[in-house]
């Protein structure tokens, strides 16, 4: 989201807006930042599909739309629990026995 700020030529990027705070968030709205400057026409960046992940024991990755905002924005979702032993990697941590 590159912002216009009331000073013409002014831009935002990066932590300043209200977007994650994630390094590839920055360098892609870097990138639109430069590319609207130069007077090109600019795709707005989808932030409905970035990717995210929690370092923690075990990690946590993500993408899109949360079950209960799909619910609401009409979309058919079905959803299931699995093992978490299904995943490869936790083979390698087999004290994980938890839910997905």
């Amino acid at each position: 989201m590159v912002q216009n700020f009331p000073v013409p030529g002014y831009y935002a990027i990066g932590d300043i807006l209200p977007t994650q705070a994630l390094a590839h968030v920055a360098s892609a709205e870097g990138i639109t930042c430069v590319e609207k400057i130069k007077g090109l026409d600019v795709e707005r960046i989808d932030y409905g599909n970035i990717p995210g992940c929690t370092y923690c024991t075990p990690e946590i990755a993500s993408v899109g739309l949360t079950e209960k905002q799909a619910k609401e924005k009409g979309y058919e979702i079905k959803s299931r629990k699995i093992p978490i032993l299904c995943k490869w990697k936790s083979y390698c941590e087999w004290r994980y026995r938890w839910l997905l």
